[in-house]
């Protein structure tokens, strides 16, 4: 019986760099909008979380792992439909200036993941769940200042969408 040489990784394509610049894009327009906290403690622990949680999300969307990625299209296309209804909604001129970069944000957003979900690479991921991806240093660093950046973001008092969660 012969090793036969592991098959190398394919290139990280274009799709996972526009995906990963368009949340980064966004992350920029919220903080933008809303301005950074006030409490510098809270920052910084939202900011280190917020990096750990980003970046552990994105590594398993990067490798093609089903849960993560559904967690990722699920947030994609909530946000989409939240900002596309709060253009609906009747509000001074400015805000809806806002709101339609969001929508259109969103929907970048999602044509990026479509377009990464259906490139080689995604699938030789898919096919191979348990190899190593190569070259995935810069998107997840990336990643990181995404989620640092949505610790620093301050309060949604001022969001285009507005929700709250009690526990």
């Amino acid at each position: 019986m012969t090793d036969q040489p592991a098959q190398p990784a394919l290139p990280v394509p274009t799709a996972a760099w526009a995906l990963a610049w368009s949340c980064l894009a966004e992350q920029v327009l919220v903080l933008g909008e809303r301005g950074a906290q006030s409490s510098a403690t809270g920052m910084l622990l939202s900011a280190l979380i917020g990096a750990v949680v980003v970046a552990w999300v994105s590594n398993g969307v990067l490798t093609a792992r089903r849960g993560r990625l559904i967690l990722v299209w699920a947030m994609f296309v909530l946000g989409a439909i939240l900002y596309g209804v709060a253009l609906l909604d009747a509000s001074p001129a400015g805000a809806s200036d806002w709101r339609l970069v969001h929508f259109a944000s969103s929907l970048v957003q999602l044509a990026c993941l479509a377009w990464f979900t259906n490139t080689e690479y995604f699938a030789w991921q898919r096919s191979r769940p348990r190899a190593p991806a190569a070259g995935l240093g810069g998107l997840i660093l990336v990643a990181v200042l995404v989620g640092a950046l949505g610790g620093v973001i301050g309060s949604p008092e001022d969001a285009p969408v507005r929700f709250r969660v009690n526990v």
